[in-house]
């Protein structure tokens, strides 16, 4: 990953925690490629809404998905744990609806 991509997705996983469309967007792609099964293909018009600068980091990120095989991050690297942490808060709140549902 040259230094670019890195910046780039740095940039999105620190926008991808909060709950403005903007974050969620970027956080769905970001998830979409973390555990499509889970979380959902990523549907790319969404990008519409995003700023250029955001536009830019997401194609950064995705063309160097496109160049590896979309293959999740080393366990090695800084954006395995960052993003594991963003996976696993996601996963928390989707099993918090699914029990709250059960006593409803």
């Amino acid at each position: 990953m040259n230094e670019e991509t890195r910046k780039s997705l740095s940039n999105l996983i620190s926008i991808a925690h909060g709950q403005d469309k903007h974050q969620v967007c970027i956080r769905d792609f970001l998830l979409s490629w973390w555990n499509e099964s889970t979380f959902g293909i990523f549907d790319m018009h969404r990008l519409s809404c995003l700023d250029d600068g955001k536009r830019k980091d997401v194609a950064n990120v995705f063309s160097y998905l496109c160049e590896i095989g979309f293959t999740y991050p080393s366990q090695r690297t800084p954006y395995f744990d960052r993003l594991e942490r963003l996976a696993n808060r996601e996963w928390e709140k989707m099993e918090e609806l699914r029990v709250g549902d059960i006593f409803k």
